[in-house]
């Protein structure tokens, strides 16, 4: 079964779950799926920037933007087409090297965003409960552009590029130590950013386990929480959880001294079967652009291969909150051995498990 199809039994089931969410002038519907918005809060970090009326004109005193001053325009990194309604219809190709247009004039400015800002999002507003989409390795909102149409029939879909990837582009240094409770608490800014109440969750893969650290970090932000085949090892019995560490250090060895495509191959050959792996291959060649599908895998595996599937997720917090939590796996065959240790730790926490036939 696709993740799309386990997306749709899992979840219109909880459309009950939560208030719908306010129709707030500040989250109004795109009006086509996956439009891009971002922030409205930034600051210019260079001395004084120049404005003019478009890529072709010259630069002009038309506006200086002073350094440290705060603007109403959505800002996002220099290069990226941008109004102050959110459109991203500026009528003219924009260009990297040149800057972004802002309301008319077009600068070269560099911004940072608010770090207390949600990160940039997709959705469809549609009606009902908030339900936010966390994707996993590769970190990009577009995983879930098929399913959201169907489940913006009872929910309002909202999907985000997680920090670091795609076009979530970072802004000045990051604490890599604690890269894992800021993924989460980026989902908490954007569900309070969009509603008023909590939101139900699904993470995929490292999305789940981002998801659950939310879980762990915000439960008020949580109203029921599905986490869809988390590679959380150290939930595992202490040997087997010592194999998989060692397995995945292997991959990020094997990705540092061959390149990204041994590490992958690795990764695959020992987490997937071949029907998967098939399925993933198939995905991976009609998706991303391949330079943006790269950067994405090469981050993943700097920054996730190992620290997130050796997270330590506090055990007696997911148990108070077992009646939130939903574990999902797919299963391309009778057996699969992964299942089996998911069911563990199903067991050993009383935590409900929605299983599926099919490939994830």
């Amino acid at each position: 079964m696709q993740l799309s199809s386990l997306l749709t039994v899992a979840l219109l089931p909880l459309a009950a779950l939560a208030t719908p969410v306010p129709q707030d002038a500040d989250v109004v519907s795109p009006s086509e799926l996956f439009k891009r918005r971002t922030p409205t809060t930034c600051s210019i970090v260079r001395a004084a920037v120049n404005c003019r009326s478009g890529p072709s004109t010259k630069y002009s005193a038309k506006k200086k933007l002073s350094k440290g001053s705060s603007h109403s325009f959505v800002c996002v990194v220099s290069g990226e087409c941008i109004t102050l309604d959110g459109s991203t219809n500026c009528g003219w190709h924009y260009s990297l090297s040149a800057g972004c247009y802002v309301n008319g004039h077009y600068t070269s400015s560099q911004c940072t965003l608010d770090p207390q800002a949600p990160p940039p999002y997709d959705a469809e507003m549609e009606k009902g409960p908030l339900l936010l989409l966390i994707a996993g390795a590769n970190g990009d909102a577009t995983i879930f552009q098929q399913i959201a149409v169907p489940l913006s029939e009872h929910f309002t879909v909202v999907a985000y590029d997680r920090r670091g990837f795609s076009r979530s582009e970072l802004q000045g240094p990051q604490n890599y130590e604690t890269r894992l409770a800021t993924d989460a608490d980026d989902a908490r800014r954007l569900i309070e950013h969009l509603s008023k109440t909590p939101a139900i969750v699904f993470g995929s893969s490292s999305g789940a386990v981002v998801a659950l650290t939310l879980l762990i970090r915000h439960p008020s932000a949580v109203r029921a929480l599905i986490a869809h085949e988390p590679p959380a090892v150290n939930l595992l019995a202490e040997a087997e959880a010592l194999q998989w560490r060692t397995f995945f250090n292997d991959v990020y060895d094997v990705y540092r001294e061959e390149g990204v495509k041994n590490g992958m191959q690795k990764f695959v050959a020992g987490v997937l079967t071949r029907e998967e792996a098939e399925h993933l291959r198939a995905r991976s060649s009609s998706g991303d652009a391949p330079e943006r599908s790269a950067a994405n895998i090469q981050y993943w595996f700097e920054h996730e291969v190992r620290q997130y599937t050796s997270a330590d997720l506090d055990v007696g917090v997911l148990k108070n909150l077992a009646d939130r939590l939903i574990l999902a796996a797919g299963m391309p065959r009778a057996t699969v051995s992964r299942i089996g240790r998911i069911k563990l730790c199903r067991r050993s926490l009383g935590w409900i498990f929605w299983n599926y036939q099919g490939a994830i």
